[in-house]
């Protein structure tokens, strides 16, 4: 079974290495759907509008983060170590 799982691994690795740069999703598929305009408005918008929200939330949690840190760096570690054991 091992034998049969390795020679998988190799056989696939050896694919890609053999057809690397050959692949290309169809590009009919890719023009048939403007789902990339959308992601892309959608994108800017958001950027434009959201952003001061999203930043002041992720300073927030970077702030939070940043003292439990600070807090179990000062602690010794066989207090650190209970408080992760015990309950």
């Amino acid at each position: 079974m091992l034998v049969l799982i390795v020679g998988v691994l190799v056989a696939s690795i050896g694919l890609a290495y053999l057809t690397a740069g050959q692949q290309e999703f169809p590009r009919l598929l890719v023009d048939s759907f403007p789902f990339i305009d959308w992601v892309n408005s959608a994108q800017d918008w958001l950027r434009q509008n959201v952003r001061g929200v999203t930043r002041s939330i992720a300073g927030v949690i970077g702030d939070s983060l940043n003292a439990v840190e600070t807090f179990m760096l000062d602690l010794s570690w066989p207090i650190v170590m209970l408080g992760f054991a015990l309950p």
